[in-house]
């Protein structure tokens, strides 16, 4: 029986949440992107702001 192919996953960009200002009352947040490699396809989970396209585009 041959080997099943494997799937890679890889986080482009980690997501975070913070404070914007020192009251607390304004946060900076983006979710966590991660690329799915697999033998048939690639999927890219959460792809981020609209925004974002340019900083996904640099990612190697």
């Amino acid at each position: 029986m041959a080997d099943k192919p494997v799937n890679e996953i890889i986080v482009l960009c980690e997501g975070y949440s913070r404070d914007a200002d020192d009251g607390g009352e304004v946060m900076l947040a983006n979710c966590t992107c991660t690329l799915i490699k697999g033998p048939d396809c690639n999927v890219i989970v959460d792809t981020m702001t609209p925004w974002d396209g340019d900083l996904l585009l640099r990612r190697k």
